[in-house]
């Protein structure tokens, strides 16, 4: 089953790289889908064996399942249509724990964490905080240019801890946000330089001669 997506534009399909396109079922602008599931996300029932038409990358009817044949028919039985699922929290690392002898050590997934994301049916992603915010953000221009399968991204930051100062985080959102970075992760209580904690969410820190 195609991971990435079951259609694009022709003119977009052009642009991708072959390991993207493998997993495109086609490139042609208008298509049926036929006898597929439908659950439209609005909350109403699953509307079991549909014919799906799309033209210029946009449903244009949806309608009860009937045969078709053709060059652009997609022959879908026991498939199910979602709207693709924007993830508000997610990462593109893991941990691989340690113990009182070895460390606790992160390990970036920027190869199989997009796969993993197009295929339970994520097409956008919010990196709820960075441990690699370079090779975050050099993976979401590389998917928007078709050289690489995943889903739309937007980068969060590197984690916002143990900051000393207002401007010490202006300063961190500043530098992030040049680089394309587009949301940040703060906890809400971050430890000062004297070890006193602040609330983050309050208008400014404690002053403190460090």
């Amino acid at each position: 089953m195609a991971i990435l997506a079951l259609f694009v534009l022709a003119q977009v399909f052009e642009a991708l790289t072959p390991q993207v396109r493998k997993y495109v079922s086609s490139g042609a602008p208008s298509m049926l889908l036929e006898h597929v599931g439908v659950i439209d996300g609005t909350g109403s029932p699953p509307q079991p064996d549909q014919n799906v038409a799309i033209a210029g990358g946009k449903i244009v009817s949806i309608s009860p399942g009937v045969d078709a044949e053709g060059p652009n028919v997609l022959h879908l039985r026991g498939h199910t249509v979602v709207p693709g699922i924007v993830g508000m929290h997610d990462h593109l690392y893991s941990l691989l724990l340690g113990d009182g002898d070895r460390p606790t050590l992160p390990m970036q997934v920027n190869f199989t964490g997009p796969r993993l994301y197009l295929a339970a049916g994520v097409t956008t992603i919010r990196t709820a905080g960075s441990r690699n915010p370079y090779a975050e953000l050099q993976l979401a221009r590389d998917i928007e240019a078709g050289a690489v399968p995943g889903p739309h991204m937007e980068v969060t930051g590197p984690y916002m801890t143990n900051l000393v100062s207002a401007d010490e985080a202006r300063e961190t959102v500043a530098f992030w946000a040049k680089r394309g970075v587009t949301t940040f992760k703060a906890y809400r209580r971050q430890r000062s330089c004297s070890g006193r904690t602040w609330n983050s969410s309050a208008r400014s820190p404690p002053r403190e001669d460090c």
